[in-house]
């Protein structure tokens, strides 16, 4: 039984490595300890340049072309879950971000984006389908399902109302605090072992949180892979033992 654990462990590490290798490379400059800075190293502002050292995920509804495919990074600091997707310039319209989908552990729910006023009730008269102005809208809040409020910021920047092929295309950053999640979902937030978020109109992939919520996480399909690896070695234990 433990040669076969052990086996699938080593495969797992495999796989981890084998990630590791497809990551983009990391500035010596951001260790991982200084991620736990949190918001020290990401402000939720509209200046996306503190996101470059960050793993990076290609968002893409499987294009072969090159400048058909979105980025996105994610990542946790323990107190809020931070996201960040920059449009492909190839995108002609603006960016869907009232579909944005929260999956934690097992469970999803829906994250739309929507305007709020001044006291953070909703302002339906932001045109989140279209036609928002060009420049950086912070006049925005990030819903828990149909609707919740939690503590949230959200910078949306228009590079080109016409979104034009020349100019870049939309690019968001946004973050939700941790306690908020787990208490929507109605778990405790050392129980968070997966955070995924994705948006079903910008494509199929999902960016990816793997590791504990009281520890800084990092987006990376590595991430993933390991957690994959971690269940698969949980369901043989569980299976050996309702066999004895």
């Amino acid at each position: 039984m433990y040669g076969r654990i052990r086996r699938i462990t080593a495969l797992a590490l495999v796989c981890l490595m084998a990630g590791m290798c497809c990551l983009p490379v990391m500035s010596d400059a951001k260790s991982k300890e200084t991620w736990k800075v949190g918001n020290d190293e990401v402000q939720i502002d509209g200046y996306y340049d503190d996101w470059k050292d960050f793993p990076v995920t290609d968002i893409t509804y499987r294009a072969d072309n090159a400048y058909c495919i979105h980025k996105g990074n994610i990542y946790s600091d323990g107190d809020f879950l931070y996201v960040h997707v920059s449009m492909d310039k190839l995108y002609r319209s603006q960016m869907s971000f009232h579909t944005f989908v929260l999956r934690v552990n097992d469970k999803e729910t829906a994250i739309p984006i929507l305007g709020v006023r001044k006291d953070g009730s909703i302002d339906w008269d932001v045109p989140i389908y279209g036609g928002m102005s060009e420049g950086t809208h912070t006049n925005l809040a990030v819903f828990l399902g149909y609707y919740t409020p939690c503590d949230s910021s959200v910078a949306f920047t228009v590079y080109d109302k016409d979104h034009s092929v020349e100019t870049r295309g939309d690019e968001i950053e946004f973050c939700i605090r941790m306690k908020d999640i787990a208490d929507y979902f109605q778990i405790e937030e050392d129980s968070i072992d997966t955070i995924a978020v994705y948006n079903p109109n910008i494509g199929a992939e999902a960016l990816i949180c793997a590791g504990s919520s009281t520890a800084p996480m990092a987006g990376a399909a590595a991430g993933f892979v390991l957690v994959l690896g971690i269940t698969g070695i949980r369901k043989y234990k569980k299976k050996k033992e309702m066999v004895r």
